[in-house]
Order: C-alpha cells, then structure tokens, then sequence
C-alpha cells in the first residue's frame, strides 16, 4: 500500500523488530519478554517477529534495489537495563487477561528480571530491529 504513495524512484524505509529475540546473556529471567510477547502476539492474531520477513516483504511488493541493516542492542549498565522489564510490567494486565500468565506468577517473573537487572554478569539483549530499504 506504501507504494502506490511514493513517486517513481521514491524510496520506501521500514523498521521493525522481533521481539522474540531479546532476552540476555547468560540466559535468565529477562528471556520472559520473549517468552511473554511471542505467546500474545499467537493469541491476538499479531506477528510480534516481523522482522524476520521484512526484507523479503518489502521486495515482494516490487521494490527495487532493496537493502538490509540488521541492529541488536546489548546493554551492559544503565537505566535502559530496565527496558525489558518495565514492557513486561506495562503489558501484564493483558497477559494475564489472554491466559498467558496467571496474576500470581507475573509479580514473581517482574522481581526475577529486576534481579537480572541488577546483575552485572547479565548482558540485557534487545529485540533484534532490520532496516530496509528500496526503491520504488
């Protein structure tokens, strides 16, 4: 639908991530946000990993020239740390009302990734992101 809005040679640049590959290094509880995400974009009929089809998307839909920058965040100190967890906390309500987490667990799984994010031997790791590219 982009296409049509761009004049020849116009060029099209779409970002977007997959949150199913965040998580940390070594593995620990900040891995709950993928867990967590992959399973409610399933039960809302959402695709939260497009970013593994963007690229082939965007030539699908007859760009030319079609390019690829692929970017994943590692936070090793610092507030954003916390980004994964507080995404967790937001979206709560609604994993709990799609069945995906009890009330119980979620307040648990919240203090297990606020210890990881107060370890400094966990490497936080955000959603993989691809930039693309292409000329109508």
């Amino acid at each position: 639908e982009m296409r049509k809005f761009l004049k020849p040679g116009g060029t099209i640049v779409v970002e977007d991530g997959d949150l199913t590959s965040a998580g940390s290094v070594p593995p620990s509880a900040m891995n709950a946000f993928a867990d967590l995400f992959g399973r409610f974009g399933r039960a809302r009929g959402l695709d939260y990993s497009l970013e593994r089809n963007l690229f082939h998307t965007v030539i699908r839909a007859g760009f030319s020239d079609v390019d690829i920058r692929i970017h994943q965040p590692a936070i090793a100190r610092g507030s954003n740390r916390l980004f994964l967890k507080w995404s967790v906390e937001e979206a709560g309500p609604a994993f709990i009302d799609a069945g995906i987490i009890t009330g119980e667990q979620l307040p648990r799984t919240l203090r297990d990734m606020q210890d990881a994010v107060e370890n400094p031997d966990v490497l936080i790791v955000a959603p993989r992101m691809s930039l693309v590219w292409g000329r109508k």
